[in-house]
């Protein structure tokens, strides 16, 4: 994969070899280094320019060969004063690739400290720690500063869309890389609208999460999934979302059991407790996990319990309501205790008619 960068002419005028050489020359001279720290820069940078004489040419490269040419030559100090002073704009795949150590994102803050500011005045706002500031206001900030040019509090919601569009188009960095850069531009995203450079509030990426009514709508039956819609639909008035929303999951498992198990069950007058609703019970103690690695993992106790006492509950509303035509079985019997009935009073024959509820009077 070619990672495209070129030199911007508004903000990075192009120069000659010796120009770029000559204004890197005073910025090492500047520095309060060693003398021999100063004299592997310049030779370095020399050594890069002999090999690539025309710089924004040499970032047309793939990232992996220009990784190899920064490492063989020891040109990052080099590189990262271009980036820094915008004679060359870089890539973010270049960035989130670079190696650790290589003292890009230092160079730019010290550079521009006025963004670390604004990500530490957000920070003490939204409580974060020390280390995610850090992670926030030098990693993530660096990238998307640098490859924009434009300081944090300037950077609107096309900036983001631009890098994260880059860096979800990577095929250089790992799934481990963008994980970590896509958690840390959101942290520098909720920065920002903090500071009041974004009008819409970051939300994290990935599938929105799918509420009860939808779980609902996917039950297969079509009749029996008229009549759970209206159920979570009435449910909903009185109980609490979390409560509703693991009731809706258990009768998903159920009724999606059902469909594969027994596709004859079309309605609920139909569920009958000896040929479905046990042999469900039998199952559903070592049924499949259905969320996320799920791979080769069966539910537990608390979860099968649960998923009982949920579908006994929908069973036993619905039969309260008299929805169904006829009472169908819970999940498991409870014994009826009758109250005792009052003797008739031929049975008792120290009751006479006329008595009944009168107090006895004492002689």
């Amino acid at each position: 994969m070619v990672s495209v960068a070129a030199a911007n002419p508004a903000t990075a005028p192009l120069r000659t070899s010796a120009q770029l050489l000559a204004a890197y020359d005073d910025h090492v001279d500047a520095l309060t280094v060693a003398k021999g720290v100063q004299f592997e820069r310049r030779r370095a940078a020399r050594r890069f320019l002999q090999q690539h004489p025309d710089p924004a040419v040499w970032m047309r490269r793939p990232t992996p060969a220009r990784l190899t040419d920064l490492h063989r030559l020891k040109a990052w100090p080099f590189l990262s004063w271009c980036f820094v002073h915008r004679h060359l704009v870089p890539d973010v795949e270049l960035l989130l690739a670079k190696p650790g150590g290589c003292g890009l994102p230092v160079e730019w803050a010290a550079h521009e400290p006025d963004n670390l500011a604004a990500v530490a005045e957000a920070a003490a706002v939204l409580g974060w720690s020390s280390n995610w500031q850090r992670q926030v206001g030098l990693l993530a900030a660096s990238t998307i500063c640098l490859h924009v040019g434009k300081p944090v509090r300037q950077l609107t919601e096309d900036d983001f869309a631009a890098v994260l569009g880059q860096l979800d188009g990577s095929a250089v960095l790992s799934a481990s890389a963008r994980h970590h850069a896509r958690t840390r531009l959101f942290g520098l995203q909720q920065a920002c609208y903090q500071l009041g450079s974004l009008t819409t509030p970051p939300r994290q990426s990935g599938p929105v999460a799918v509420g009860p009514l939808a779980h609902a709508a996917g039950v297969r039956q079509p009749l029996i999934r008229t009549e759970v819609v209206r159920y979570v639909q009435t449910i909903t008035t009185t109980l609490r979302p979390y409560t509703v929303a693991g009731r809706t999951k258990a009768l998903r498992v159920f009724f999606d059991h059902l469909a594969d198990q027994h596709p004859e069950v079309t309605r609920l007058e139909q569920i009958e407790r000896t040929r479905h609703i046990e042999p469900y019970l039998a199952w559903a103690r070592t049924r499949p996990w259905r969320g996320k690695n799920r791979e080769r993992r069966t539910v537990g106790v608390v979860v099968f319990h649960q998923d009982v006492v949920d579908l006994r509950c929908f069973f036993e509303d619905i039969a309260g309501w008299g929805w169904p035509r006829r009472r169908r079985g819970g999940c498991c019997s409870t014994p009826t205790s009758h109250a005792p009935r009052r003797a008739a009073p031929s049975a008792d024959p120290r009751r006479r008619p006329g008595t009944d509820g009168c107090r006895r009077q004492p002689r």
